[in-house]
């Protein structure tokens, strides 16, 4: 079953196809090794807000609703 949500008009404005792709290909990574439902997938920071430059990276935050107790902080 395939995850993936529809791309966000702004988002597409902010990144390029081939980030996208990136930070698409790192979500499936990581919730291959997390046994957790995945609430949210954000991007922050300066490229989020539409304030980056060329030397700036993207920032992302992974939600997830509920992790089993051995992998809480």
């Amino acid at each position: 079953m395939s995850h993936t949500a529809p791309t966000d008009p702004p988002l597409t404005r902010m990144i390029s196809p081939r980030e996208h792709a990136a930070a698409m290909e790192l979500v499936r990574r990581v919730r291959r090794g997390v046994p957790a439902e995945l609430w949210r997938a954000l991007l922050f920071g300066s490229r989020a807000g539409g304030e980056g430059g060329p030397g700036s990276g993207l920032d992302g935050l992974l939600v997830f609703r509920a992790l089993p107790p051995h992998r809480e902080p």
